[in-house]
Formats: C-alpha cells, structure tokens, sequence
C-alpha cells in the first residue's frame, strides 16, 4: 500500500480538533503537493469509529472504516460507513475499494 498512500497529504487529529475540517486540511495538502484537486467523490477517509464516519460525512468524503479497534462493524455500519471492513486481513480488497 505505500506506493499508493501519501501520508504527506493526509490530515490528522493534531492538525485540527473538529474532524470534518481534516478532509478540506487534506485536500488542500493534495491541491498543494500534486496540482489535484480532490472533489467529494475522489476523497476517501478512512477510520475506525463512528466519530470518524461524522468527519468524514460532515467533510464531504466517502468513508471507509476498518473494525479494528473498539467499534464493531454494526456499529460502524449504523453511523453510515460506505464500506466496513472487519480487519486487513484483505489488504487487496481495501486497495480496490479506495482506488475503485
């Protein structure tokens, strides 16, 4: 996944408190670092719990989540996740999935 993920352009909980400012803090890295901008449709954030569906829904992105940590699939599922994964075993699939 590292030739196809740039961390440089992502966007963080340190670079803002409010989440859903993260994916406009992101886009404008992209805008910035490659010359592209990212509309709605082209963004993706990808998460492991409700909180981070809201961000994601509230910033204009679609979301994936992975249930990795403390929020299970219903539960991601329930805050209205795109796509939910149940771990990474299938690192493949979530490749697809964000490039698809």
């Amino acid at each position: 996944m590292n030739r196809l993920l740039d961390l440089e352009i992502g966007a963080y909980g340190e670079d803002d408190p409010v989440r859903a400012r993260l994916v406009p803090i992101a886009q404008d890295r992209a805008r910035s670092k490659q010359g592209l901008t990212y509309s709605p449709d082209l963004t993706v954030l990808i998460g492991d719990t409700p909180q981070d569906v809201i961000a994601g829904r509230d910033g204009g992105a679609r979301v994936i989540t992975i249930a990795s940590g403390k929020s299970s699939t219903t539960d991601l599922k329930a805050a209205g996740a795109d796509v939910v994964f149940p771990d990474l075993t299938d690192s493949a699939a979530l490749i697809r999935t964000v490039t698809g």
